[in-house]
C-alpha cells in the first residue's frame, strides 16, 4: 500500500510538471511574438501558425524534457547540473521546432525562436528552481531564530559538502556556519558557499570571540593524528564544543551530517588504535576463577562486564563500597543468569579479609582495580592514598604470590598510582618473585 502511494505521488508530480511546461510553452510563444513586434499588432498568419502547430511543439518539448531527465530530477536538490539540463533541453527543442517549420515552410519570424528560447529557459528554470529557493529562504529564517554559531576547520571538499548539507538540513542540525579556518594561506580571504575563510589555526580563538562561536567542527578527513592534536589544542583554548568528521574510510557510507560526532581519544591519540584480539583474551578467562578487586568502581565494573562475556568458571567481585558492588551484581544477574558470581564486601587494606577470599576461592587470575584514582584529592590526603593504593596493592600482590595465582593484572588510569608505585617500588617488588604481574596504564 505504501509503495502504491509513493508511485502515485511521484507520477502526479510528473503530470503537474507536464501541464506547467505546456503552459510555459504557450506563454513563451505568445510573449515572443508580442516582443518581436514591439507590442504592436502581430500579423494574424503568425498567430495561426503558432496555434495550428502548437500540438507538435508540445510533443517535441515533452520528448526533449524526457531525454534530459527534467521530469526525474529531485528539484529540492537542484544544482548547476540541473540548470544546464534545462538550457540544453530548451535549446534542443528550439532547434527541432525551427528545423521542421523551415522544412515545411511554416512562416515565423527568425528572431521569434531566440526570444522564445530565452523566455522558455527563464520560465522552466524559474518554477523548477523556485522550490529550492523558497526552501533555502525558509531554512535561513528558521536558523536565524535559533541556531548554533559554528566554525569549520578545514576548507576542502568535506567543508563544502558539510556546509551544503547543513543549509539543506532543517532537522537534526541547527548549526549556522559563520567562518572557516584553514592553514593554506592562499585560501584566506576567499569564500565557500558565502562563508569567509578568516585565518589559520592560530586564529581560532580570536575568531571564536569575534563571531560568538559555540561549536567547532573539524572537517579534515585526511588529517593525521598529529595534525588533529594540534587543532584540538587550539580549539580547547575556547569554550566551544568540538566535533569532528572521521577519516575518509569511515565517510564512505551515509550522509555527511550523520558522521559528525564528538571528539574521541582515537582522534588525537598520536598513534593508531591498538586492535585487541578478543578471542585470545576470552580463551585466557574461559573456565577460570577470576577475582576483580574494586569490581564495583567505574573501571572495575566494566572489567566485570567484559569478563562475564567470556564465560569464566567463577567471577568474584571484591569492593569496599556496597552500593556500587550491588549495582554491578544485579546487572550481571540480569544479563548473565548462568554466571557463577560471588560479590564480597571488603577492603584491600585488610590483609586477613582479602586472604580469606584467596583461600576460599583460589582465583586463577586477579584484576586489581581497587585504588583511589582522583589525583587532586589524593594529593590533599596522601596518607590514605599510600594505605589504599600502595599497601592495598602490596597485600593483593603478596596473596597472589602465596596462592599461586597465574596472572595478576594491575589496572590504573592516571598518574596517581603510577607515582605511588614508583616511590614504593622496592616495597612492592621484594615479596613478589613468582607470580606474573602485569601493569596496565592508559
Amino acid at each position: 500500500m505504501e509503495d502504491k502511494d509513493i508511485f502515485s505521488t511521484k507520477y502526479s508530480k510528473i503530470i503537474l510538471f507536464l501541464i506547467i511546461d505546456i503552459i510555459a510553452l504557450l506563454l513563451s510563444s505568445t510573449f515572443a511574438l508580442i516582443l518581436r513586434f514591439d507590442f504592436n499588432i502581430v500579423p494574424l498568419v503568425y498567430y495561426d501558425n503558432l496555434i495550428n502547430f502548437l500540438y507538435i511543439d508540445c510533443i517535441l518539448l515533452v520528448i526533449c524534457f524526457v531525454i534530459f531527465r527534467l521530469y526525474m530530477s529531485m528539484w529540492k536538490y537542484a544544482s548547476v547540473t540541473e540548470l544546464i539540463n534545462v538550457v540544453l533541453a530548451c535549446t534542443t527543442f528550439e532547434l527541432l521546432s525551427f528545423s521542421y517549420k523551415t522544412i515545411f515552410l511554416i512562416d515565423m519570424p527568425k528572431s521569434f525562436y531566440l526570444i522564445q528560447l530565452m523566455l522558455l529557459i527563464f520560465m522552466v528554470g524559474g518554477y523548477r528552481f523556485s522550490y529550492r529557493i523558497l526552501r533555502a529562504v525558509v531554512t535561513y529564517l528558521e536558523r536565524r531564530k535559533k541556531s548554533t554559531n559554528t566554525m569549520i576547520v578545514g576548507a576542502g571538499n568535506a567543508c563544502r559538502l558539510l556546509i551544503t548539507e547543513i543549509n539543506n538540513n532543517k532537522k537534526g542540525f541547527d548549526n549556522k556556519v559563520y567562518c572557516i579556518i584553514d592553514d593554506n594561506k592562499g585560501k584566506i580571504g576567499s569564500y565557500i558557499n558565502g562563508i569567509p575563510i578568516v585565518g589559520n589555526t592560530e586564529h581560532i580563538k580570536e575568531n571564536c570571540d569575534k563571531y560568538n562561536i559555540e561549536e567547532i567542527i573539524i572537517a579534515i578527513p585526511s588529517a593525521n593524528k598529529n595534525t588533529i592534536s594540534k587543532i584540538v589544542e587550539e580549539c580547547q583554548k575556547t569554550k566551544c564544543k568540538i566535533k569532528i568528521l572521521p577519516t575518509i574510510s569511515k565517510l564512505m557510507s551515509g550522509k555527511l551530517l550523520d558522521k559528525v560526532r564528538p571528539l574521541s581519544y582515537e582522534d588525537f591519540l598520536g598513534r593508531d588504535q591498538i586492535v585487541v584480539d578478543i578471542k585470545e583474551i576470552e580463551n585466557t578467562i574461559k573456565d577460570k576463577v577470576i577475582l576483580v578487586t574494586g569490581g564495583g568502581g567505574s573501571i572495575g565494573s566494566e572489567l566485570c562486564r567484559q569478563i562475564a562475556k567470556a564465560n569464566p568458571k567463577k567471577l568474584i567481585i571484591f569492593d569496599i563500597y556496597e552500593n556500587n558492588a550491588y549495582d554491578i551484581q544485579q546487572e550481571l544477574y540480569r544479563n548473565y543468569p548462568n554466571l557463577d558470581l560471588e560479590t564480597i564486601i571488603g577492603s584491600v587494606r585488610d590483609y586477613d579479609r582479602l586472604e580469606r577470599v584467596f583461600k576460599d576461592f583460589k582465583p586463577d587470575e586477579v584484576f586489581h582495580a581497587a585504588a583511589h584514582k582522583h589525583v587532586p584529592l589524593m594529593e590533599v590526603s596522601p596518607n590514605e592514598a599510600i594505605k589504599n593504593n600502595c599497601l592495598g596493592t602490596l597485600n593483593a600482590a603478596k596473596l597472589a604470590d602465596k596462592y599461586k595465582v597465574k596472572r595478576f593484572v594491575l589496572i590504573s588510569t592516571d598518574k596517581c598510582l603510577r607515582v605511588l608505585i614508583e616511590k614504593n617500588k622496592k616495597a612492592l617488588e621484594t615479596p613478589v618473585n613468582k607470580v606474573k604481574i602485569q601493569f596496565s596504564f592508559s
